[in-house]
């Protein structure tokens, strides 16, 4: 990797750090404002807008920033796209806000544009991460458990786009909160879960038992 490259990646945790944290900041603020709103309901469009504050700009930016870190140094894989990795940051933050403000107004149309943005990112993400991981998949537990997770991310947010679709097109049958529930549990178990624990499996060894082998159960 050209040493360009190198420098930009090595700063893209940064970048995606830093959006976390506005987001997160973004999202405590607004909170005390929706209390009344979730003890009457939960699924209106102001509160999943705060939930996706939380979720997409605060939890998943700081997994991304994360594994880009953490995915070369483990698997000893240069990132293959590094300039592929400014744009999809810069998608990312845009299809995030546009999820987040038409979320906000009730504007189904634009919610659902922007997921698409968003799954486009995540496709540009997983361009980046699957070289680094796909070579260790089935012999290295992080490396297994982070392929999956960036796998789940692309299949929860191809469910959300189709859920915020569907209330523009009325196409979907079934019950609105059993659909919602594959989003949310690919997000929340599939991505999140799974990242951590996969990290975990690699970085709390190395602090506590550094020659402790892990057994192939973890796997």
């Amino acid at each position: 990797m050209r040493e360009p490259d190198a420098l930009r990646i090595g700063r893209m945790p940064i970048h995606f750090f830093t959006v976390a944290a506005i987001f997160f900041a973004g999202g405590a603020a607004a909170t005390p404002f929706m209390v009344a709103r979730i003890v009457d309901f939960f699924y209106q469009p102001p509160i999943l807008a705060l939930v996706h504050t939380f979720t997409l700009g605060w939890i998943t930016a700081s997994i991304m920033g994360v594994m880009y870190r953490y995915v070369p140094a483990l698997t000893r894989h240069p990132i293959s796209y590094p300039r592929l990795a400014i744009w999809q940051f810069a998608v990312f933050v845009i299809g995030t806000i546009g999820i987040i403000s038409h979320f906000a107004n009730g504007i189904w149309a634009g919610t659902w544009f922007s997921a698409g943005i968003l799954i486009v990112s995540i496709a540009m993400f997983a361009a980046n991460m699957i070289p680094c991981l796909y070579p260790k998949l089935g012999s290295g537990v992080a490396e297994t458990g982070m392929f999956l997770s960036t796998c789940f991310l692309f299949v929860a947010a191809s469910i959300g786009f189709t859920l915020s679709l569907d209330k523009t097109y009325n196409f979907l049958g079934g019950d609105v909160l059993t659909n919602l529930a594959s989003h949310v549990h690919f997000a929340a178990i599939g991505w999140v879960t799974l990242t951590i624990c996969a990290v975990s499996y690699r970085m709390l060894p190395a602090f506590l038992l550094s020659t402790h082998k892990l057994p192939r159960s973890a796997r």
